[in-house]
């Protein structure tokens, strides 16, 4: 029901639920696991995977930026 009401309501909805989508997406299902894994288990991984790990956090954190960026400029509907 709120889902609705704010659909309604407030001008352009999609905009906004695009860029939280996109900037939560992956900052949640990438970023933040890589972090906290290299955080725990730093002191046990070996180098490659610690450089993976941050190699991965780092294009996550760029594609978090191409993905808000592609929101706000996709076409208004």
């Amino acid at each position: 029901m709120g889902a609705l009401c704010c659909a309604l309501f407030v001008p352009h909805f999609a905009r906004v639920t695009s860029f939280l989508g996109a900037f939560f997406a992956m900052l949640v299902s990438v970023f933040l696991p890589c972090i906290c894994y290299l955080k725990l288990f730093s002191h046990r991984l070996s180098k490659g995977e610690i450089a993976l790990n941050a190699g991965l956090a780092g294009l996550s954190i760029i594609l978090m930026f191409i993905g808000t960026l592609a929101s706000f400029l996709s076409p208004a509907d």
